[in-house]
């Protein structure tokens, strides 16, 4: 069927090239009688131009001689030539349809033959296709002479029979075999060899770091073998790490599992009045997160303190009392990251409101420096700069829903 369609298609293809080129022909006799009928035509009215012009000439003398006299000449006869043109035309169109008519009618021989050729071809194609190779006449049967048929037994096909058979026994039988195994091996415990007990090595005890009272980026632990000398260690630190911006959460490490707490790092720090003291929790590490702000133009520092919420009202009043002091009593705790004192600084405390709470600030510096503290919620938070506690206040609120 495939080599059918094939020839089905080449068929078509030669139809079609053979008629694009009789076309093609068509075209280029056409537009060769045409030049040669343009090229007759242009002879003949250049004759035509020619002849008027010669017999003007003639004339123009004589009237002269005749004092200008008009004499009606004598009109010209054109009709002899114009119905030889007809003629002309007519047997050139009459000689190119007959040209015309031979070469289509060659063509169509050709076209014929080719096609005659192609089928003579395809029915040949065929016929050997459906020449049907004679089968090899059947083996005389053989009778014996009480005239029944003699059975003659084909040794080989017996043999062959046997063996399949033999092969899918073989098959069957290993089967069974690897399948038994597969089940007692399954069903049979394993025999486990004695194990030898390895002494167990010291695991390192990791310090449990408590969770954040708002997110950070990034979270730095810092050892300190003194809580004296917490004030130079993290000046120390500030000044070589924390490179990259955003908030840090920093834990001050005593021992390998040990942590200071709050009540260790403030007091190192700040000198907190007692009335003060009382109302906050310092002992407790999940109440309290110090933090390091690093943005493009400096580092701030801060630290946030969770308190009870009956305290608040108490808390806020201890740390206006305290303000006349505070500058002093946090000296230390500016002195981590200690910027100078410029025409911008203010001895008092100005408040300003942050998302319906309250900061309280005292510039130091133009640069956003200077002692910022504010109660949003349940939290009391003290920072060395405007932006760092604006920042806090919101991811507090965040944290909160």
């Amino acid at each position: 069927m495939p080599n059918e369609k094939q020839k089905k298609t080449q068929k078509r293809e030669l139809i079609e090239t053979m008629e694009e080129d009789l076309k093609r022909l068509r075209e280029k006799k056409a537009e060769e009688e045409r030049k040669k009928l343009l090229e007759i035509s242009e002879r003949k009215s250049s004759e035509k131009i020619k002849k008027p012009q010669e017999v003007l000439e003639r004339e123009i003398p004589e009237q002269q001689k005749e004092k200008a006299k008009v004499v009606p000449s004598p009109p010209l006869e054109f009709e002899p030539e114009e119905k030889q043109k007809k003629t002309q035309k007519r047997e050139l169109i009459e000689t190119m349809e007959e040209d015309l008519k031979r070469l289509r009618e060659k063509k169509a021989e050709e076209i014929k033959k080719k096609k005659e050729a192609l089928e003579r071809k395809i029915l040949e194609q065929q016929k050997e296709k459906s020449k049907v190779v004679p089968s090899p006449p059947p083996p005389p049967r053989e009778f014996e002479p009480g005239g029944k048929q003699k059975k003659t037994r084909n040794w080989r096909s017996l043999i062959e029979k046997i063996s399949i058979r033999l092969v899918y026994i073989l098959i069957f039988l290993l089967l069974i075999g690897g399948l038994t195994h597969f089940y007692y091996q399954k069903t049979t415990p394993l025999q486990s060899p004695p194990q030898t007990q390895t002494p167990s090595l010291p695991q390192k005890q990791e310090i449990a770091l408590p969770k954040e009272l708002f997110s950070v980026n990034y979270v730095k632990i810092i050892s300190v073998e003194d809580i004296n000398s917490l004030q130079p260690t993290l000046s120390n630190f500030l000044d070589n790490d924390f490179n990259k911006f955003g908030f840090y959460e920093i834990f001050f490490k005593k021992n390998e599992t040990e942590l200071y707490s709050p009540n260790e790092i403030l007091p190192a720090l700040i000198s907190f009045p007692k009335e003060l003291k009382k109302l906050i929790n310092l002992n407790d590490n999940s109440n309290f997160m110090f933090f390091v702000y690093n943005n493009a133009a400096s580092k701030k520092i801060g630290f946030v303190i969770k308190i009870a919420p009956e305290n608040k009202t108490l808390l806020s009043k201890a740390m206006k009392n305290w303000e006349k002091n505070m500058e002093k009593d946090t000296a230390q705790f500016f002195a981590i990251v200690p910027e100078a004192k410029d025409q911008y600084y203010k001895s008092y405390f100005i408040e300003k409101t942050y998302l319906g709470y309250p900061i309280r600030f005292q510039t130091f510096s133009k640069n956003d420096y200077g002692i910022c503290y504010a109660l949003p919620d349940n939290y009391l938070i003290i920072t060395s700069s405007l932006e760092s506690i604006t920042k806090v206040v919101s991811l507090l609120k965040n944290n909160s829903f």
